[in-house]
């Protein structure tokens, strides 16, 4: 009977879910107890006050028979789970954009400080990935850019910044995605580079670095070059186990990415995938879906376990490695339990608004032409209606000129994420002859953008462009004299750019060289 209970908690050990609501589910509470689950990765949806989140981490980690895995993505820009109720954090493109070393570290530090007093011991980053592809839909501002070299420098600093304040850090997504056009959680993404490339460009942040990764997390990517089969790298025994712990000699923890994305249950189903992933050489199996889901992920894991198609030993293997970096549970700030720390973490979010604000303010750059004066003129925004991201510079920019009296000097015009020719035309047409603030994004991926620009850049009269993702669409924008890059698409990036609209200076150097080709 205990083998059979040391088989359940072990394969127990390998899984990290995913919580659906602000507080402890029942049917979470009891995985967690039973050891069914090993941790929880936390998403926006658990995070609508700091006071609830504090207070779900601290039930997960009384709850959890293991010593859990408490995980998030707080990469910072596109990519932040915490956003509303810690600091806000510049993408990692925007943080390489202000060239400033200490600025990484000391905003990384900042986070991870967070992140500790509220419990999470594990962070989902540096992203390590070479942004080579111009429409890339997934990494784009994740990245620090589309230079091997930049690209492990601040990935390295950002690792060991996030260890230093005792997290545990988490390199993704090996071998890389930056070439990729897919985006993996709707598609199995491609990568087709040659191996040389490949080993040189992708994978170079990752060897480069590797000593300071406890932890790598495979991508849901298909290299065509390495795997003749359509396997992805997070189920590959040719990419896990002999690239990575063979050659590279990696020791620590393979971590998969999220396996409910389509790229990978489209084709092998959720339960056989993942144990597909442990066979190939993962320790760790994320399953960021519902109960139902991380239930079918277990019960194939057991199943595999029992027959002796994953054995004791590989399940042993990867208790050892977990263990080695999570053997004991973290220490939270729920209100009601530790009162004095949570006062810690409320002080520690205020006092760093300023620094986290200021990074955001360095690494918006000037990629073309210049700023024209905005002040005492009328001026149109023509900004992207975004179902996810506000992009709400009138506002920011009426505060930061000192025009909340005089709002009729900034218009707003809202426009289609993807303005068909009918609209583009009658955009065009009512922009005639006045000055236009033109926010694009990811318009090289979104192409009836381009258009758009292309016509309004004809009937307006003074202009200028910002690309608020990625900097890559100013090659789509060659009528537009002037453009700026924010390198992030948050609201703390817009309250910046309207800062810097109103000063008319931008200190920041896109960290993307102009030969970038598309692939």
């Amino acid at each position: 009977m205990a083998g059979k209970q040391d088989l359940e908690k072990n394969v127990g050990r390998l899984l990290i879910g995913r919580v659906p609501a602000t507080t402890l589910t029942p049917e979470y509470r009891k995985r967690l107890q039973t050891g069914t689950v090993g941790g929880i990765c936390f998403f926006r949806e658990n995070a609508e006050q700091l006071q609830e989140l504090a207070t779900l981490v601290h039930d997960v980690v009384e709850a959890s028979l293991h010593p859990p895995v408490v995980c998030t993505d707080q990469e910072g820009g596109a990519v932040q789970r915490f956003d509303r109720v810690i600091s806000p954090l510049p993408s990692p493109m925007a943080l390489a954009a202000t060239a400033d070393e200490d600025i990484v570290e000391k905003i990384t530090s900042l986070s991870s400080r967070q992140l500790k007093l509220l419990g999470i011991n594990c962070l989902l980053a540096p992203v390590l990935d070479v942004i080579s592809n111009f429409v890339n839909p997934i990494v784009c501002t994740r990245a620090f850019g589309n230079a091997p070299d930049k690209v492990a420098k601040y990935g390295r600093l950002v690792a060991e910044a996030i260890s230093a304040e005792g997290l545990v850090p988490v390199g993704k997504h090996f071998p890389g995605h930056g070439a990729t056009t897919e985006d993996s959680h709707v598609a199995l993404a491609i990568n087709k580079l040659p191996v040389e490339k490949l080993w040189n460009t992708d994978l170079a942040p990752f060897k480069t670095i590797l000593e300071s990764l406890p932890i790598v997390l495979t991508g849901h990517i298909w290299c065509t070059e390495i795997d003749e089969e359509q396997v992805p790298a997070s189920l590959s025994k040719r990419i896990t186990h002999s690239i990575l712990r063979e050659y590279l000699g990696f020791k620590g923890i393979v971590m998969t990415d999220d396996m409910v994305m389509k790229g990978i249950t489209s084709k092998y189903g959720l339960g056989e995938a993942c144990v597909m992933a442990v066979e190939a050489g993962a320790d760790l199996v994320l399953v960021c879906g519902s109960e139902d889901e991380l239930e079918e992920s277990y019960s194939a894991l057991l199943a595999a376990a029992q027959s002796g198609r994953i054995s004791a030993e590989r399940l042993e293997e990867s208790r050892e490695r977990i263990n080695a970096h999570f053997n004991k549970k973290p220490t939270t700030c729920s209100p009601a339990h530790n009162p004095r720390k949570y006062a810690r973490l409320e002080k520690l979010v205020c006092e760093g608004a300023d620094l986290s604000f200021n990074a955001s303010l360095k690494g918006i750059a000037i990629v073309r032409g210049g700023i024209p004066e905005l002040q005492g003129q009328k001026w149109t925004l023509l900004i992207p209606d975004h179902p996810r991201y506000s992009l709400n510079l009138h506002e920011y920019l009426n505060a930061a000129l000192g025009q909340v009296k005089k709002p009729e000097l900034l218009e707003l015009r809202r426009y289609p994420l993807e303005p068909t020719f009918e609209e583009a035309s009658l955009i065009a047409e009512e922009l005639t002859g006045k000055n236009v603030v033109y926010l694009t994004f990811r318009a090289l991926h979104f192409e009836d953008q381009l258009r758009l620009g292309q016509m309004v850049a004809d009937t307006c009269q003074e202009k200028v462009a910002v690309c608020v993702d990625t900097p890559f669409d100013v090659h789509g924008l060659p009528d537009w004299p002037n453009v700026v890059a924010t390198h992030d698409p948050s609201d703390q990036a817009m309250k910046a750019l309207a800062q810097v609209f109103a000063t008319r200076i931008a200190t920041g150097v896109s960290p993307v060289q102009s030969e970038t080709v598309a692939v």
